[in-house]
């Protein structure tokens, strides 16, 4: 019998894939902002007047430059929205431990042993918990959304992959 894929691990093992991804859109960024500043522009002797307009690669350079910042930039908002749906998503889950199971986990890559250590469980006892937490993801996808309380707000998280979705 085929295993069914499960969406919540699916979603929050995503996490550390988009930070790499945001990481190197920034590290991008950062290439093509250096590279604007080594542009040095070519002395020519002047033209005589009614000549061709004067190419100017300079300022076709930044130009191109800034477009692919700007698109960048644009991309690196999207992966940081879709890591925070994903924190948000495990903070509405019930219970400390699982949260914090989960954020050890998904959000610092974390190896199972170590999460036990940290959370003074068996390694047997963590996996278990880690599939309740999993099951709490699943229902409430199931159901649309997931709540997060921060004692002061709540915040309705959509969830995707969600059939009843429209």
């Amino acid at each position: 019998m085929e295993r069914k894929p499960n969406q919540a691990k699916e979603q929050l093992s995503n996490y550390l894939a988009l930070k790499g991804k945001k990481e190197a859109i920034l590290r991008t960024i950062e290439t093509l902002r250096e590279q604007a500043m080594k542009i040095t522009m070519e002395l020519k002797p002047d033209r005589v007047k009614n000549s061709p307009a004067i190419h100017d690669p300079i300022a076709e350079a930044a130009a191109k430059i800034a477009d692919a910042e700007k698109a960048l930039a644009a991309a690196a908002q999207d992966a940081t929205a879709a890591m925070n749906d994903t924190i948000r998503l495990i903070l509405s889950v019930d219970g400390d431990k699982l949260q914090t199971l989960l954020l050890l986990r998904y959000i610092q890559g974390e190896q199972w042993d170590t999460i036990a250590h940290a959370l003074h469980y068996e390694r047997r006892q963590i996996h278990r918990m880690h599939g309740q937490a999993l099951e709490q993801i699943n229902r409430r996808r199931d159901r649309g959304t997931a709540n997060y309380a921060d004692g002061q707000s709540t915040v309705s998280v959509k969830l995707e992959g969600n059939s009843n979705a429209s």
